[in-house]
């Protein structure tokens, strides 16, 4: 989609109806218009600020002198209930569409208090995941190998599937070991191969450049050798692993994070 010559226009023309209503506090414009990585198939993002007396959530698109304007409209109660959720499970979607959006209105500083603490959020360290975590993981990483190996033995329709799955599962266990914020899959290469992306977005690289040079020769092709690779590079960083022998017993109590 190419770029509206008044994009702020446009977005006044929409946001016109929502200003005048009493629940709502503000808007802000967010997105890859917003950060400036915007392609022709972007839409335009809104984030609608609603007080916490508003009767219920909405999100919707719509078409404005031909671009497709996506909008949310939230509570405060709600946003911030979602930015703790979302801490927990090592993302910070809606952390960051705060922090990076552009304020198109605030009627009483409550948008402006919301961007502050989007952006305390964002430098909020990710909590440590336990031995017993660390441990499983590094063995499903050794399952997902042995999965591979048998699709590429029999040069299986499967196999090309299967390993860029595999690689996604390897980004995302190192990710929350490192206490990393992984993005989705369709942001995943631009993460790993440009910094100028990751400013924009404000999301923190590994602290680990040869796993994400490693992770980016993952993704040029399917390869059984660059994923076993990758895979012994990130079970060594956890800690090593070795089949044979390897045991684990877990306290049977609720905390036990063995799934």
């Amino acid at each position: 989609m190419r770029k509206p010559p008044d994009i702020r226009g446009l977005i006044r023309t929409f946001l016109d109806p929502w200003k005048r209503r009493k629940d709502v506090l503000g808007a802000l414009f967010c997105g890859s218009y917003a950060v400036g990585l915007e392609s022709r198939f972007s839409d335009i993002d809104l984030y609608i600020i609603l007080s916490d007396q508003a009767s219920a959530r909405e999100r919707g698109d719509r078409i404005v002198e031909g671009y497709v304007v996506e909008y949310n409209a939230d509570p405060i109660r709600y946003i911030q209930k979602l930015q703790k959720e979302q801490y927990e499970a090592g993302i910070r979607h809606c952390a960051r569409k705060l922090a990076t959006g552009k304020i198109i209105f605030d009627k009483n500083g409550a948008v402006r208090r919301l961007q502050r603490e989007a952006k305390r959020e964002m430098r909020k360290k990710f909590k440590r995941y336990d031995r017993i975590w660390v441990e499983m993981s590094k063995y499903y990483l050794w399952d997902q190998i042995c999965d591979l190996r048998d699709l590429a033995d029999q040069r299986h329709a499967g196999f090309a599937f299967a390993y860029y799955g595999g690689v996604q599962k390897i980004l995302d266990f190192y990710g929350k070991y490192q206490g990393v914020e992984v993005p989705r899959p369709v942001r995943m290469y631009r993460f790993l191969s440009e910094p100028d992306f990751r400013r924009r977005y404000n999301i923190a690289p590994f602290p680990d450049g040869k796993f994400m040079r490693m992770a980016i020769w993952c993704f040029k092709t399917p390869s059984l050798k660059r994923i076993e690779r990758l895979t012994k590079y990130v079970q060594e960083k956890m800690g090593g692993f070795s089949l044979d022998g390897w045991r684990l017993r877990v306290p049977l109590n609720p905390k036990s994070s063995l799934k």
